[in-house]
Formats: C-alpha cells, sequence, structure tokens
C-alpha cells in the first residue's frame, strides 16, 4: 500500500521508478550499507550525499529524476538537501496525514515528504500531500492557500526571522551581524510600478543593481525608479550596471544601453551616481564558472588568450557606492570602476592555483559554449522559450568583448584613482580575492551571481 506521500504524487500522474539507497537504521552520516555499497555525492564523486534520504537526494542531483521521497526525523531529509544543493523541507508535525504509521513511536517528529531541486517544486508537492485525515491522533488547520500560490510576493511588508545565536550557543562573527536588526524586507516588482511606492518609501538612498536577464529592458525599469525617488525625495539612486559604459568613439554594442539608461535616470528628476563595473571577480563563484574550477581543475571563461580585463570584487563595487553617498561632486555623475589590475586568463589561472593549492589549467571556451553554459546554469529559473535568445545574446557579447576596439573590460585606473584618492590602495587584487573565498560547497552561488 502506498503512503501517504507517494500516494498524493501518484495522484498527480507521478510514477515510482524505483528504491533509492539509506544507511542501516538511518543512522549514519553517511549513506553506505553493506547491502548497496557507497552513495556518492553526483557534484563531487568524493564526497557524501549525506543521509539518510541520500539516495533519493543523489538522484535528484544528479537529474536523474525531478523529485524523490524521503524521510526526517532529526536531519533526514535537509542534512543531504543541503549536501547535495537540493530544496529540502521537513513539513510540520502532521501536514501531513502519519497515514500507515497511526501508532507514531516519536510522537510526530519524523516526517515523510520529498526532496527537489526547487522550491516551487517543493510547494507543488505539499499542496498534493498535505491534510490530515479521520483516525490521526492530531491535526492542523487547513492552509487559507496553496502553497504555490504563496511564493507570488504579497504586495505588503514581509517579517524576517533571524538568530544570530546557534542552538550550541555559539554566536555569529559581530561584521556579519552587525546591523541586521535593522533591516526590512520589501517586496517590489520591478515590472509593477504600483508596488514601488511601498518599497521604497523612507528610504534616504537606493542602491540599484539591474537583473542581467532583463538587461534588453534597463533604460526603461531605472527611469521607472527614479521617478518613484524623484517623487519621495530620496536623496540619492547608486546604480551599478555591472558592465561598461560606453566612454569612447566606436560601436557601443548592446553597452549601449547603458548610456540610454544613464540618460533615463538624470531625465527622472532623481539625484544620481552611476558606477559601470566592468567584470566581477565574483563571477567565478556562481555554477556556471566553480564547478569546472573546484571539480574538473580547469578555468573555463569565454575570454580570448590576450583580453585583459580589471576584475573587481563585488565588496569593492559596494566601497565606491558607499563613498559616493559622502561626494557632493558624485551627483550626477558617473564613472566606469574596475580592480586594481589588469588580468589575461593565465593570470586569474595562476591566482586560482595558489588560492586552491593545486593547478588550475586555463582552458577558455568558446562564446557560444559559454551561452550554453549559462542556460544550464540557470535550470528552471529561465523560462524555456528565452533560453535560445538568450544563449545567443550571451554569445554575441562575448564576440563583441573579444574583438571590439573599444576595450570594454579594461579601465583607467589612473583616472578612477583620481576622482576616488580615498580608495586608492584599498582595493583588492584577484590574488587577495580568491584567497578569501570559500571555495566549498556549502558557499552556493545562484546561476547570476
Amino acid at each position: 500500500e502506498d503512503s501517504v506521500v507517494m500516494a498524493g504524487l501518484r495522484r498527480a500522474g507521478l510514477n515510482n521508478l524505483g528504491r533509492t539507497t539509506c544507511p542501516e537504521f538511518g543512522l549514519a552520516s553517511i549513506t553506505e550499507s553493506r547491502i548497496a555499497g557507497i552513495t556518492r555525492n553526483p557534484w563531487d564523486l568524493t564526497r557524501t550525499p549525506g543521509e539518510s534520504s541520500g539516495g533519493s537526494c543523489a538522484m535528484v542531483a544528479a537529474g536523474a529524476v525531478p523529485i524523490a521521497t524521503a524521510s526526517d526525523g532529526g536531519g533526514s531529509i535537509r542534512s543531504p538537501a543541503a549536501h547535495c544543493g537540493l530544496v529540502g523541507l521537513k513539513p510540520t508535525r502532521n501536514r501531513l496525514s502519519p497515514g500507515l504509521y497511526p501508532a507514531d513511536p516519536v510522537a510526530g517528529l519524523a516526517a515523510s515528504f520529498v526532496v527537489t531541486r526547487s522550491v516551487r517544486d517543493s510547494a507543488l508537492a505539499l499542496d498534493l500531500t498535505q491534510g490530515w485525515k479521520p483516525g490521526d491522533a492530531y491535526g492542523l488547520q487547513q492552509p487559507e492557500q496553496t502553497y504555490v500560490s504563496a511564493l507570488t510576493p504579497p504586495k505588503k511588508k514581509l517579517r524576517v526571522a533571524y538568530a544570530t545565536t546557534a542552538w550550541t550557543g555559539v554566536t555569529a562573527d559581530k561584521d556579519a551581524i552587525e546591523g541586521v536588526e535593522n533591516v526590512e524586507v520589501r517586496p517590489m516588482d520591478l515590472y509593477d510600478t504600483a508596488t514601488y511606492r511601498d518599497a521604497l518609501e523612507g528610504s534616504d538612498y537606493i542602491f540599484y543593481t539591474h537583473p542581467l536577464q532583463a538587461r534588453a529592458d534597463r533604460a526603461v525599469l531605472v527611469g521607472q525608479v527614479g521617478k518613484a525617488a524623484a517623487e519621495l525625495d530620496v536623496k540619492r539612486v547608486v546604480w551599478n550596471t555591472s558592465s561598461w559604459i560606453p566612454d569612447k568613439p566606436g560601436d557601443p554594442f548592446t553597452y549601449g544601453e547603458n548610456t540610454k539608461g544613464i540618460n533615463a535616470l538624470w531625465r527622472s528628476g532623481a539625484p544620481g551616481t552611476v558606477f559601470g563595473s566592468v567584470l566581477f571577480m565574483d563571477n567565478l563563484l556562481t555554477d556556471w564558472a566553480r564547478p569546472f574550477i573546484v571539480k574538473e581543475g580547469r578555468y573555463v571563461y569565454p575570454h580570448n588568450p590576450n583580453l585583459q580585463a580589471n576584475w573587481i570584487s563585488l565588496d569593492d563595487v559596494a566601497r565606491f557606492m558607499l563613498a559616493s553617498l559622502e561626494r557632493p561632486d558624485m551627483e550626477g555623475a558617473w564613472l566606469n570602476i574596475g580592480g586594481p589590475e589588469r588580468l589575461v586568463g593565465k593570470q586569474v589561472t595562476q591566482c586560482l592555483s595558489e588560492a586552491l593549492g593545486k593547478e588550475i589549467k586555463y582552458d577558455p571556451c568558446t562564446p557560444e559554449e559559454f551561452g550554453r553554459y549559462l542556460v544550464e546554469a540557470a535550470g528552471d529559473s529561465m523560462p524555456a522559450e528565452a533560453r535560445e535568445d538568450f544563449a545567443k545574446g550571451i554569445q554575441a557579447f562575448y564576440e563583441y568583448n573579444n574583438t571590439a576596439p573599444t576595450r570594454p573590460f579594461e579601465v583607467d585606473m589612473d583616472h578612477v584613482y583620481e576622482r576616488f584618492p580615498e580608495l586608492d590602495g584599498k582595493l583588492e587584487t584577484m590574488g587577495e580575492w580568491t584567497k578569501k573565498q570559500d571555495w566549498g560547497e556549502s558557499n552556493y552561488r545562484p546561476a547570476f551571481g
């Protein structure tokens, strides 16, 4: 007879493809047994997928199935999901009926559910399986809406719970938590101007970074943000374009949209400052770059071998943005910014090799391959109908970057230090930045930063 979880999934049309592995009694911190042997983490075969639902998590993380059943008493959903980069939710006691196990020996401490690759899929699975049944010892009130519908941000203020001390008594580092009690989260939809006022009202400054997938709309959106800021008497809008701002003659390619965006911000009436940060060091931590570096020992990027770039860390971008607030001369001004060094691919590889303590080979890919890597890294977060055009756009973008006489990844840092002498000597080199990073699985970055 099916469990409550499996019965709900079958009603939705899913089929059971087989049985996965788990450690004996579900008590080990790894998924190994004499019967099935060692279950390995598909992201790194030298590591464990965790336990006790390690087999389920390994199958989902490998892409063999989109969803797999799991159970959790002391972390057996949550722990392997964290090991494998999945969504692992342990439902509240009796959010799902105990079903076949009414005489629960641990009084509801253990729960059955699933592991998936997205919050959306887990929400849908919970909609399909939740609810109490006659005969259950206890139950929960039914939710007022479906869990899938709850994924749409509400048009009201949100509250975020946080803890600065772990249950073990260990307190987070002061630098990591300073000011956290003053953080307020407000939802805002860039494509719905009706949400702007509630999100921005009361703000002295607005720091705006444009979403990569909406780069074609940047002039319209930053102009709308500027208009809202002007109406609310915001002191400054600081826009990080995340790319070069054309500052010399020649074909600007799609970078010309940054110029249009700057003009739209100036015309909005909002006091503004714009930084064109040309290339982020933090890109190397994303899941289109880091897996090649860490798992395969290869630095894979679409730059031609002689292309020079002033890579800049996101921390240093923030330094420029914050410093500009104290500079009245930066109101109504824009500036391209980069890191202190101008590097080619082999120099980046040398920094990575020293930081990771092993040889990282320089292995550039083509712009076409890179477009495909980005789409694959985005996964379900990118609509299927947008993937082909996005990949072609990235291909054309890097074909331009590799040959353009405008050299959009190069920054005149002498000029930058003339404008910001207070930051001269304080920006991170690639070598310093790579040594500071956590290159392990726990430092997960989404596909686009």
